[in-house]
């Protein structure tokens, strides 16, 4: 069984897309790492938005195993806007 774990990203300076996190938002980057680290279950793949604020965001998790981060162009702002969640078949796949 797989599973699949959404974060939204930290305090950020604003919703444009290149919006960085604030001080607070790069501390609660850190807080985030802390808590995947002590999951009782791998993470073993990274998909984040193309935003810079959700880079950000789990780039401390995923540098500290050393796991890639894949940039999904599909998950923007406007994706979140959809009336019903579906998950994309082809995100799917790739797991």
């Amino acid at each position: 069984m797989k599973t699949f774990l959404l974060v939204r990203h930290c305090e950020a300076e604003g919703q444009e897309v290149k919006a960085s996190l604030t001080e607070q938002g790069i501390q609660q980057a850190q807080q985030l790492m802390d808590y995947l680290n002590k999951l009782s279950y791998p993470i073993d793949k990274i998909i984040s938005s193309p935003y810079k604020r959700a880079v950000q965001t789990i780039e401390p998790y995923a540098k500290d195993p050393g796991l890639p981060l894949h940039i999904d162009t599909r998950l923007r702002k406007a994706f979140k806007r959809t009336a019903s969640f579906q998950l994309d078949r082809s995100i799917e796949k790739n797991f």
